[in-house]
């Protein structure tokens, strides 16, 4: 479940086919600061984030870029391309 609480956005992401589907809720658009941002693209820097198991390997990377995003009934849905 993703939702804003305390000043905290959590979301969830899952793998599948090779990539990552990132969910941010939508409820982020009517946030103080956010209002009138445009949520249609996700930029994600190159070399910005890597995907840790609980022994600390690195499980995937993410390939950094824009990606469409796509509502869902109860988030924003992002899919990353993996490295």
């Amino acid at each position: 479940m993703t939702k804003v609480e305390n000043g905290k956005v959590y979301g969830w992401f899952n793998f599948v086919n090779n990539k990552l589907e990132l969910h941010i809720p939508l409820e982020l658009e009517g946030v103080d600061g956010y209002n009138g941002t445009d949520f249609s693209v996700f930029y994600l820097d190159p070399d910005m984030i890597s995907i840790k198991n609980d022994q600390g390997l690195i499980m995937a990377k993410l390939k950094g870029g824009e990606y469409p995003v796509e509502r869902t009934q109860k988030d924003f849905l992002v899919v990353i391309e993996l490295e």
